[in-house]
């Protein structure tokens, strides 16, 4: 029998003897999981703030690392784009070399802080994820090694600027 679309209504379609409604089968019951209904969505959203935020600190120390090597290596020359540009620094070369070399070992601690923290982070997130407990308590992690990671850079910059004026001078 060919049903002509014109003339098909909704409840005239006849279906399938195979096809049942998920409601009305036995074998498909409610979803079980921890993931499930609106507190589910919930976690999920919460997972995804938590993972982004780490993937954020995660970024940041892989540059923060990469300023270092490139430094070490001899491949970061005064510019306009990046490393720790203050007055001081842009003045000279040498002040450049200077401030550098004293923010190396701030840009190693920040770099490890900002992964030990995403590491945690992604720890955090799981947990939330599956016991479902203190959602908005959590980005209080990550939130905390930014703000770590910018307190030791703002150490950094600070020693980068003295040892650029003593070198000027």
């Amino acid at each position: 029998m060919v049903v002509s679309r014109l003339r098909a209504k909704p409840g005239n379609l006849e279906r399938p003897a195979w096809y049942a409604p998920p409601e009305e089968t036995d074998t498909v019951g409610p979803r079980r999981g921890p993931c499930r209904g609106a507190e589910g969505e919930e976690r999920v959203e919460a997972f995804g703030g938590l993972l982004g935020a780490a993937f954020g600190l995660v970024q940041l120390s892989i540059f923060m690392a990469f300023t270092r090597s490139s430094f070490l290596n001899g491949g970061l020359e005064r510019n306009s784009l990046v490393g720790i540009k203050t007055k001081v620094t842009k003045s000279s070369d040498r002040a450049w070399d200077a401030g550098h070399r004293a923010a190396l070992p701030w840009l190693s601690v920040a770099a490890r802080v900002g992964y030990a923290v995403a590491l945690l982070t992604v720890v955090v997130a799981v947990v939330q994820l599956v016991t479902g407990v203190g959602q908005d308590i959590f980005l209080a992690v990550p939130g905390a090694g930014y703000v770590a990671c910018v307190v030791i850079l703002l150490i950094g910059t600070r020693k980068a600027n003295e040892a650029g004026r003593n070198a000027v001078e």
